[in-house]
């Protein structure tokens, strides 16, 4: 409130008056959890029945009481509410979009995610480290794997087209799409303009650009196992398993049913099924004498097919070995029963192997023009005293998979990282992504470009004081949330003054 009284007063200006109670609950509730609040008159008071809060509206106080908030960042609506947020900067859908928009069946455990994440108020820093790579930093971890759904979520356009120049143009589209919502979402930079030249008005080079390209490259989105790696081969090795002894069990059905049924199908070679039998007499078709033109065309001989199936097989044995069939039969079913459980999937994003592929540097975007193998890197630009090799290095050092190239992980640690990397940037880009959400205008109006660009900070004291706020708490969301509903800018009431206004 300090930072904006005082430039209030720079504009000789006030604010309005606090709104009242009523309001200001009504205002809360649209904040957080984005629902109105349903009240029920009992007597003097009034309960809310969405949180079983009891109050007397009639008492004429200011203020928001502190239950209210506590029940609102409680509710499980609350994470609904501002994950729709969250998933709108992360492209989120339910399909593939472009002209195929195919459905992605498991795509919503990432949507899931997010929810229970920002009920759980999940340390901002890890909530996006997750995202980036979940799969690397906590393997045995559901919630972790589904958040690379973040990684997934863009558009996809069809890959499995028959030219490989198309495919490489489709995987370069994909590719850009990823740094680009990457380096907006959690940054605040448009990544995307290196992809053709050098950023013209940030210092954001095309090389950093492709370094970047590179840390994806190693991956793609698809229906990942909701498992860690030692969960997926103990469900291979059950899976091998079963299938072998399912296999036994069919076969030694199938060579009984072969061996019983040998009397009855040489016993159907030996009819003359052949022939065209009539009123219980055996008669033979004749045909009109063909010119010699079309008997060369009909001259042969023509054959009738008998397909029998098994159950009418069967049904012409003996009682006997019906009743053994059925005895082999029941031991299939009853196997085709034990068959383990598929693992539950996810849409998301994971490495090829261990080993990343060779990336490339294209001349002007243009994926046909390669012109050098590109390492693996960060934007140079926010990193200071330590160098990618670093974060790459200990990346691979603690790594707790061998499927995967750790690279995604070097890459979050990094865009977390306060001291070396662009965890500063990170911080303010999401403060003022949840201060627009509460005012509508964040205090930087261009949340998704913080370069000189975008718009300067119409309260940079403020943007600063909250950012340190933001992680002192141990980057909290609802410790933001608590700050701003709180403070006097949030409560004061919204009417419309003529003689401010002129």
């Amino acid at each position: 409130d300090r930072f904006i009284l005082l430039a209030l007063e720079e504009k000789q200006l006030e604010p309005n008056p606090p709104a009242a109670t009523q309001t200001l609950m009504r205002r809360a509730y649209f904040d957080l959890i984005g629902l109105p609040p349903q009240w029920k008159e009992q007597g003097d008071r009034y309960r809310e029945e969405w949180l079983g809060i009891s109050l007397n509206l009639t008492e004429k106080k200011s203020g928001l009481p502190a239950d209210v908030l506590n029940q609102l960042l409680k509710s499980e609506h609350y994470g609904e509410r501002w994950a729709r947020h969250w998933l709108d900067v992360a492209r989120y859908a339910d399909s593939s979009g472009m002209e195929s928009d195919h459905d992605r069946p498991n795509a919503y455990r990432y949507r899931d995610f997010v929810v229970r994440a920002l009920n759980e108020d999940m340390p901002f820093d890890q909530f996006v480290r997750w995202q980036l790579a979940g799969d690397e930093l906590a393997p045995e971890n559901p919630d972790a794997i589904a958040a690379t759904g973040f990684l997934a979520a863009g558009f996809s356009q069809l890959l499995n087209v028959p030219m490989e120049e198309e495919k490489l143009r489709l995987r370069a589209n994909e590719l850009d799409d990823i740094v680009s919502t990457t380096g907006q979402a959690l940054l605040g930079l448009t990544l995307g303009c290196c992809r053709c030249h050098d950023h013209k008005y940030d210092p954001i080079t095309s090389r950093d650009y492709y370094r970047l390209t590179r840390v994806f490259n190693s991956g793609d989105r698809k229906d990942v196992p909701l498992a860690s790696p030692a969960q997926v081969k103990e469900h291979r090795e059950k899976m091998k398993s079963w299938q072998n002894e399912f296999d036994a069990t069919v076969k030694a059905r199938d060579e009984w049913l072969k061996a019983a049924r040998q009397p009855i199908a040489e016993k159907l070679r030996q009819d003359k099924i052949s022939k065209l039998k009539i009123d219980d007499k055996q008669k033979k078709l004749l045909l009109d004498k063909p010119d010699d033109t079309e008997a060369k065309k009909l001259a042969g001989k023509f054959k009738k097919e008998l397909t029998i199936s098994d159950s009418e097989y069967v049904a012409a044995l003996p009682e006997s070995e019906q009743q053994k069939w059925r005895e082999l039969d029941s031991v299939v079913q009853k196997k085709q029963k034990q068959r383990p459980s598929d693992l539950p999937l996810t849409f998301a994003y994971a490495d090829f192997a261990a080993q990343p592929p060779d990336s490339w540097f294209f001349e002007r975007g243009d994926f046909l023009a390669r012109r050098e193998k590109m390492e693996f890197g960060l934007l140079t630009v926010l990193t200071r005293d330590k160098t990618p090799d670093e974060y790459w290095h200990a990346a691979q050092e603690s790594k707790l998979r061998d499927d995967s190239t750790q690279q995604r992980r070097a890459l979050a640690e990094w865009m977390t990282d306060l001291d070396h990397g662009a965890g500063a940037l990170l911080a303010r880009v999401m403060v003022n992504r949840i201060w627009q959400q509460h005012f509508g205008t964040g205090l930087v109006g261009t949340p998704n470009d913080f370069g000189t660009r975008g718009d300067k900070p119409t309260h940079p004291e403020l943007l600063e004081w909250l950012v340190g706020e933001f992680v002192r708490s141990g980057w909290s969301i609802k410790h933001l949330h608590e700050l701003i509903i709180n403070s006097a800018a949030w409560q004061q009431s919204s009417s419309f003054d003529e003689a401010k206004a002129a």
